[in-house]
């Protein structure tokens, strides 16, 4: 089954950071499998587990648990390539938003946006594919840090979140993040989110045209999106969307993707996959990110997964890992400030 994988781009800041904290990149890159182009060619794809652990080498090197948002500081519109430039293009910050979401997977196919609103609120939440990475605290810092910095250029200078939630738990004051995001930041949350105001989402896009650019970038966009489809990471995605609104099934997965059933299966049979097994895969991750945590009862696990009790959950566990759950999740259950 294929892996995430992220451009290149997303490590533009990393030597300038670890320059700052006396610690050697290109060491860095080669402890977690990375070659050293990747720092010379922002367009080559790597695995994202393997970035995932170099900013958690970082962090350790440099005793700064706040590296991730540390290298979030200067994410730009210009960093996200063909994204940007469609974002930028956009008439207001929702539909900014809007086009990040669909097109997010162009420059990581790891990351899984979802942007909700209700009563005068907006929730935009992010699922970062650990790609088996045990933690990964500071590429979840990073992801969403980046997405404060890009909203931060399309909306006033004033502007901030309301609140900004992290599924795992402090490794620094939360003061400290609070003062970066400027607003108050809750660790230990159900889920990686950013919690603003629908009418921020009505701002107007600062140099937004709506001309040559962006017909030129959808141009490009709808031939990526012919090549792109159907792939695993991208029923990863379609599968973690829908499960996030109730039962999940293989034609709605297709319709998502704008393919039939039929046409789904084979595009994931090219890629020796099928769809049970990556909607297996997507489920597992997620218990296993429960468990580790620790705040969910195994009821309310199996009822995330869509699964009818806690006993066939128990079952379904051990038939993929080989230990029950409650067994699993004492042997991984996460300590204070790692989850």
């Amino acid at each position: 089954m294929g892996h995430p994988m992220v451009r290149s781009s997303i490590l533009a800041d990393f030597p300038a950071c670890a320059a700052r904290h006396g610690i050697a990149p290109l060491e860095l890159l080669k402890a977690a499998g990375l070659p050293a182009r990747c720092l010379t060619q922002p367009e080559l794809l790597v695995r994202a587990g393997r970035v995932h652990r170099l900013l958690e080498l970082a962090a350790a090197r440099s005793a700064a648990p706040d590296f991730g948002l540390q290298m979030s500081r200067s994410r730009r519109l210009v960093g996200l390539g063909l994204v940007g430039a469609l974002m930028r293009d956009e008439p207001t910050v929702r539909e900014a938003l809007r086009r990040f979401i669909a097109t997010a997977h162009l420059n990581s196919s790891a990351i899984w946006l979802q942007l909700r609103e209700e009563a005068g609120w907006a929730l935009l939440q992010l699922h970062l594919d650990s790609d088996g990475q045990p933690v990964i605290r500071q590429a979840t810092e990073l992801a969403l840090g980046g997405l404060v910095s890009v909203l931060r250029q399309l909306l006033p200078a004033t502007w901030h979140p309301q609140e900004v939630h992290f599924a795992h738990g402090p490794a620094q004051p939360a003061a400290q993040a609070a003062r970066f995001f400027g607003c108050s930041v809750r660790f230990d949350a159900e889920v990686d989110a950013i919690l603003l105001r629908s009418q921020d989402l009505d701002h107007r896009v600062p140099l937004a045209d709506g001309g040559l650019t962006r017909y030129a970038g959808l141009a490009a966009l709808a031939s990526l999106a012919r090549q792109e489809a159907v792939t695993v990471n991208r029923v990863k995605q379609r599968i973690l969307l829908q499960m996030m609104d109730g039962p999940c099934s293989a034609t709605d997965v297709a319709a998502s993707l704008g393919v039939d059933r039929r046409t789904l299966h084979r595009r994931l049979a090219r890629e020796d996959s099928s769809f049970l097994a990556v909607y297996d895969t997507v489920r597992l991750e997620l218990a296993k990110r429960h468990l580790r945590a620790g705040w969910l009862s195994m009821a309310q696990v199996a009822q995330t997964l869509n699964i009818d009790s806690p006993s066939a959950f128990s079952r379904w566990f051990k038939r993929h890992t080989g230990e029950t759950p409650s067994r699993w999740r004492d042997q991984h259950r996460a300590a204070p400030g790692t989850r």
